[in-house]
């Protein structure tokens, strides 16, 4: 529980100062934009370990060993990005 806590938060920090910096967005959407993507990279974790699960197997691959494999290095990514690419379409239309 710490662990995803800290994660959101590290990445709401992350988010709002980097955005307002580069971006000029507003603070209030990138709050929002920072909760989302935290909540969606701790989703895509937990789809991935609950694919393997499925698949009974422990590592995804063996290029990395020990970590799990390269899908574990992104599996945040897999709802991050598409989130963040109907973001940007969202932004661009404004």
């Amino acid at each position: 529980v710490e662990g995803a806590l800290g994660g959101l938060m590290g990445g709401l920090v992350v988010s709002m100062v980097a955005g307002w910096m580069m971006l000029q967005v507003p603070l209030s959407y990138l709050l929002a934009a920072g909760v989302v993507a935290g909540v969606a990279g701790q989703v895509g974790d937990l789809s991935e370990s609950l694919f393997k699960r499925w698949a009974g197997v422990k590592d995804s691959g063996r290029l990395i060993p020990g970590h799990g494999g390269i899908l574990d290095r992104i599996d945040s990514l897999l709802f991050t990005l598409p989130f963040f690419y109907y973001l940007n379409l969202f932004f661009d239309k404004m």
